[in-house]
């Protein structure tokens, strides 16, 4: 008996990527199977982003999940924390005064999707004080006086005509001594 050699030729199949196996690179956007296979070092696996996987900003995780950077670089995606009654330290403080002429507070504003709080200060004008201001330092003006009696306002008046000679008030000049009675006498154009 005759022995024949046939030669086989063994082909390795490789199969391309398919959404549900790959993922997207980081930074450019390049299909991937792992984090070798891109220059940033991440591959975000399509339904990936989620709870533990590798990030570099919020954007490399899923909706609901943000990048934890503060405890290793690259960052892990970590869900929000559920903040739906409000977020922790993030309430509007009181008016208090700031300087001569001015108030300031604190105004605080909870993002309930991220949990984070975002802060910042408004300025107005304090009572006595008149106009408005962005900076606690210029924009307000002191109401005018009347017969060596100060004008008076209420906080955060924002015109002349909100200043005011407080009802009662003993007043004097050349011509002798009045009072405004019965209410404040305001200031008009």
């Amino acid at each position: 008996m005759k022995k024949f050699f046939i030669p086989i030729t063994l082909y390795t199949i490789l199969f391309a990527p398919t959404e549900s196996l790959s993922g997207t690179c980081s930074g450019d956007g390049k299909v991937c199977l792992f984090d070798e296979d891109c220059a940033s070092g991440i591959c975000i696996e399509n339904g990936g982003g989620g709870s533990g996987s590798s990030c570099y900003e919020t954007t490399d995780c899923r909706n609901g999940f943000y990048c934890d950077l503060s405890h290793s670089f690259p960052g892990i995606c970590m869900p929000y924390p559920d903040c739906s009654s409000g977020c922790q330290d993030c309430e509007t403080s009181s008016w208090t005064n700031h300087s001569t002429g001015y108030q300031k507070r604190t105004v605080a504003n909870c993002n309930t999707l991220t949990c984070i709080c975002s802060k910042k200060t408004e300025y107005r004008c304090a009572e006595g004080y008149y106009g408005s201001s962005t900076n606690g330092t210029s924009g307000c003006t002191k109401c005018p006086s009347l017969g060596g009696v100060s004008g008076n306002s209420a906080s955060g008046a924002q015109t002349i005509t909100n200043c005011y000679i407080p009802a009662n008030t003993n007043l004097s000049d050349s011509a002798g001594t009045y009072v405004f009675t019965p209410s404040n006498c305001y200031y008009s154009n």
